[in-house]
């Protein structure tokens, strides 16, 4: 007999199981850093939304090199940016479609959503090409693109963007 210096995992080994909740995701991974920074600086109820295991969302993503982008473009640090609980907040709800856990390739282009961030600020456009693939606009004419779709987590999908999308009004 022969051994190897792989192990074998018997057959029944559990496999990691993915993130229950939105919440998990950001937390279980490093890249999201600075948005489990802003979801805890923002008020409680985005925490609360994102922790829910029951809640259907669609959530745009950005990771650490979207936020620095941010804050490097504003002149600003990441402790004043999350000092700003009301920005901190209204920017979170421009990420997130509450109610539709929406994948990919339900997005349509020219198709109009509505965040969590009620009224005009928080509408989202979709462009989608097959060469381009998806890209987000918000209501300052921001595209941002998708770099990573159809991360499940519960009963929610996580798609990654390059930017952090700013509503109107804000800044």
């Amino acid at each position: 007999m022969i051994e190897d210096d792989v192990p074998n995992d018997p057959p029944d080994a559990a496999k990691p199981k993915p993130p229950a909740t939105v919440a998990e995701l950001v937390a279980g991974n490093k890249d999201f850093s600075l948005l489990l920074a802003a979801v805890q600086a923002a008020d409680k109820a985005i925490l609360a939304l994102l922790s829910n295991r029951r809640a259907k969302l669609t959530v745009f993503a950005p990771p650490n090199a979207a936020f620095e982008a941010l804050l490097e473009d504003l002149d600003l640090s990441a402790e004043d940016l999350l000092g700003n609980k009301a920005l901190v907040t209204s920017v979170l709800l421009n990420h997130v479609i509450s109610g539709a856990a929406v994948s990919s390739r339900a997005l349509k282009s020219a198709q109009l959503v509505q965040t969590a961030l009620k009224g005009v600020p928080g509408q989202l456009g979709i462009l989608k090409q097959k060469t381009l693939g998806v890209r987000i606009v918000t209501s300052t004419n921001q595209v941002a693109k998708v770099t990573a779709a159809n991360i499940a987590a519960g009963r929610s999908i996580v798609h990654v963007v390059d930017q952090v999308l700013i509503p109107s009004g804000l800044l």
